[in-house]
């Protein structure tokens, strides 16, 4: 028995599930990396607009920090999960002896490891184009970004909790070939939510954006990055972060026993 399993104990099966995962999602570095070039394009696209606007620094920060940022909370919770129901393979899963929901996490964190480094030197590589020719980018202080480190597990798992209720939907399509449109729908709403196309704030009906759990993937924790909260909206936004956290893990409880209980007389 290794110094890990002994310190872990019966919590160790949880670490071999991302180093499984791990090696898995190495197993698809090539298309991992051919994916990055058309995140590349658009955001440069999107960069270039408004920079065609005149844009001030802040607005260009938000989008080309915030960026960098998300490449550490990214993922797609939806699709691991929708694919288990579709495929008919959540009925292996449900044997196992350990909740679905925590098996999931797991294996999504291993997944994104590679992935999510990979994002990181993508969207790196779009703040220094977009500095060299469309805007320079506000500086932070020390500790802007110490807290933007801390808020990366609550983004983390927002997005991937939200992808997990997303996906969950499959269980309510009769048709499980129309959740590829279900699919659709949310990569494109989420990148409006959580403001990779126009900063929240200069949104319409702001405050309602503002308040809602997507919010806390980028907008906020770039708020913090901006210097735009004092101590008391950063303790608010944690505090916040945290409760939507388990409103989302509820929630996504819920629709997963009403899911079972819709198909459990026909199977899944």
């Amino acid at each position: 028995m290794t110094f890990l399993q002994r310190t872990l104990g019966s919590n160790y099966k949880w670490f071999y599930a991302v180093k499984y995962n791990f090696a898995i999602a190495n197993a698809g570095i090539v298309a991992n990396i051919i994916r990055c070039v058309p995140k590349i394009i658009n955001s440069l696209m999107i960069l270039f607009i408004w920079s065609k606007a005149n844009s001030p620094v802040d607005i260009f920060t938000y989008l080309v920090i915030g960026r960098v940022y998300k490449s550490f909370c990214e993922g797609f919770g939806e699709q691991i999960v929708s694919q288990d129901i579709i495929s008919g393979s959540m009925t292996v899963e449900l044997l196992r002896v350990n909740t679905y929901l925590p098996v999931r996490f797991f294996s999504y964190c291993g997944r994104r490891i590679l992935r999510n480094f990979l994002e990181f030197l993508t969207f790196s590589l779009v703040a220094i184009i977009s500095v060299f020719f469309f805007s320079s980018l506000q500086t932070p202080s020390i500790q802007s970004i110490f807290l933007l480190i801390l808020f990366i597990p609550i983004s983390f798992f927002t997005n991937f909790i939200l992808g997990y209720i997303v996906g969950l939907f499959a269980f309510f399509i009769n048709d499980k070939r129309e959740f590829n449109s279900v699919n659709d729908s949310w990569d494109a709403t989420k990148m409006i939510l959580y403001g990779l196309i126009i900063p929240l704030y200069k949104m319409p009906f702001h405050e309602f954006f503002e308040f809602l759990p997507t919010s806390y993937f980028l907008h906020h924790p770039m708020q913090i990055y901006l210097g735009r909260y004092n101590n008391v909206q950063i303790i608010q936004t944690f505090t916040g972060g945290i409760i939507w956290c388990l409103v989302l893990l509820v929630i996504a409880r819920l629709t997963f026993k009403a899911g079972l209980k819709r198909n459990e007389a026909v199977g899944l």
